[in-house]
């Protein structure tokens, strides 16, 4: 609850609502004067207000709980949809992290020198941390090692493939031990990825060194990777997931640096920033206008329906139930006042695509 009273006020301080403030603090000015001027004094009085003021206030609160539930209902179903284009994406990608792990386990295919220091000097060291500015999350201890390795990295000669290996291998290992047995066959798991990986991938472009090295700089990078290596299962089996990631664009091509380069462009460009994307829209919070909604509803039933109802049903001085009853009346009256000033733009944001 009061993550979503701050995110309400955060909203409600949005430039765009700043005419609306002025709007509310003007009306607040305006209840004020009414109350001290003209407040009610008798008790029956007061009691019939506060009975027609809960009236109100279930009807309204009825009427934002059955937009809100069938609001959660649509975007649950929108989820449901929006999944089965996840996990499409999602097989696609388990197909290029296997040929990644094709790539990694083939030793040959590698300068012997360059595989050599990675997997001992630099171990520690993954294709995340080279692309990391700051370490500010992490703990301090080990965030200085990686700092130093990561510079002494930097520094090294004649390890060129290094990048290219360190993608490679971010996109097959992981501490998270689940995602590894899928790498092993050809059938999909449907295996969705959390949030966190996909951001790393996304933002350190996995993938994309497949193209650098072997088509734009190609002649910086000749002579780094054997193909020849590659035995002819290997071939068949890169070229098979290529063919299952597009079938129309790879089906009828051979296994060359081109294809490697293209897949490599294709998930870094596409791919991987779609899935990405879908996974986050499914994983997000409730929208401002839900938020805004549930806030509404909760000013509504505190000062319109709860505070009423334990005001007339115990018996409380008359000077307490003014004070009381005309707080309630004015905090209703500006949390609706808010609303209707607000509703305008609620519809905006409801029929606004993408």
């Amino acid at each position: 609850m009061v993550q979503l009273i701050t995110n309400s006020i955060k909203t409600f301080w949005n430039k765009t609502d700043k005419y609306i403030i002025l709007l509310i603090v003007l009306f607040s000015f305006v209840l004020l004067e009414l109350f001290i001027n003209f407040h009610q004094t008798e008790v029956e009085a007061l009691n019939k207000l506060l009975n027609n003021l809960m009236q109100f206030s279930g009807i309204f609160s009825a009427i934002i709980i059955t937009y809100v539930v069938a609001k959660v209902m649509q975007i649950r179903q929108e989820r449901f949809e929006r999944r089965k284009e996840i996990v499409k994406f999602a097989n696609k990608v388990t197909d290029f992290r296997r040929i990644a792990r094709v790539l990694v386990q083939c030793y040959g295919f590698w300068d012997k020198e360059m595989r050599s220091k990675m997997d001992n000097s630099y171990k520690e060291l993954s294709f995340f941390d080279t692309q990391i500015k700051d370490y500010e999350n992490q703990d301090k201890i080990y965030a200085d090692r990686i700092r130093e390795l990561k510079n002494k990295f930097y520094e090294e000669e004649n390890i060129q493939g290094a990048f290219l290996y360190l993608d490679m291998k971010s996109l097959v290992l992981d501490d998270n031990t689940t995602m590894q047995l899928e790498l092993y066959d050809r059938h999909d798991h449907d295996y969705t990825y959390p949030l966190d990986i996909l951001e790393k991938w996304t933002g350190s472009h996995s993938g994309g060194n497949l193209w650098y090295c072997l088509i734009h700089k190609r002649n910086r990078y000749d002579g780094c990777f054997s193909f020849t290596a590659l035995q002819t299962k290997h071939k068949d089996e890169i070229l098979h997931l290529a063919t299952k990631i597009n079938p129309e664009k790879y089906s009828q091509r051979k296994f060359d640096k081109d294809l490697l380069a293209d897949i490599g462009s294709d998930m870094d460009g596409f791919y991987l920033p779609r899935l990405y994307e879908l996974t986050y829209i499914n994983t997000s919070r409730l929208s401002p206008t839900l938020n805004f909604l549930l806030t509404v509803l909760f000013v509504t039933i505190i000062s319109g329906v709860l505070t009423p109802l334990v005001l007339t049903s115990l018996k409380v001085d008359p000077k307490v139930l003014l004070v009381t009853s005309s707080i309630s009346v004015s905090i209703l009256c500006l949390s609706l006042s808010y609303f209707l000033l607000k509703f305008k733009k609620i519809l905006n944001s409801e029929i606004k695509i993408g």
